[in-house]
């Protein structure tokens, strides 16, 4: 039995911009594309550590240190080496995969481990902007329909204004707008 055919113009589900639009994470695990809700590798990842998870990826990820001398330096990369071997855990369970095993290949490196994270990483704070960039067009689109309403709002009470003007100028002078023909 064959696939059913799309409809023309309507969206594939899986498409990249689709999985994008829809907060969907895609990374490669055993050489086949995973679908990955970022929701549930965070909780993952949480539970998989002892220590605060957002605190290892500060140390994982802070920039070099430099000019501050060698015993600095030296302190930058036990704490980078330390967070990087206790996220490890957290990756490999918040994505399903396993560890490298050298007897023949398979599983993830520690190197392509961190790039996985810092691909997931990358691709949060993308979708971030982009739930921020939306809600402000919403806002902005909001503020503009408000601002029509009050200007047609306004322009309802000038022109009512107006009419009450004339009502009351006729009611003054009631020959003046009398026609006489």
């Amino acid at each position: 039995m064959s696939e059913p055919e799309k409809a023309p113009g309507v969206p594939d589900r899986n498409s990249p911009e689709a999985l994008i639009r829809r907060g969907i994470f895609a990374y490669e695990r055993d050489g086949r594309t995973v679908l990955g809700d970022p929701g549930v590798i965070l909780t993952r990842m949480y539970r998989a550590i002892s220590g605060d998870l957002d605190e290892l990826l500060a140390a994982a990820f802070a920039e070099p240190v430099e000019g501050e001398g060698d015993a600095a330096a030296n302190k930058a990369a036990v704490d980078y080496l330390n967070s990087v071997d206790a996220l490890m855990p957290a990756i490999r369970e918040g994505f399903g995969v396993a560890p490298f095993d050298e007897a023949d290949g398979t599983g993830l490196t520690t190197t392509e481990a961190m790039a996985l994270l810092a691909e997931f990483l990358r691709f949060q704070e993308l979708h971030r902007l982009a739930a921020a960039s939306a809600a402000r067009a919403e806002s902005e689109a909001k503020a503009r329909a408000e601002a029509r309403a009050a200007e047609e709002e306004r322009a309802s009470h000038i022109a009512r204004d107006r009419a009450r003007a004339e009502d009351r100028e006729r009611a003054q002078s009631p020959g003046a707008y009398d026609y006489v023909g």
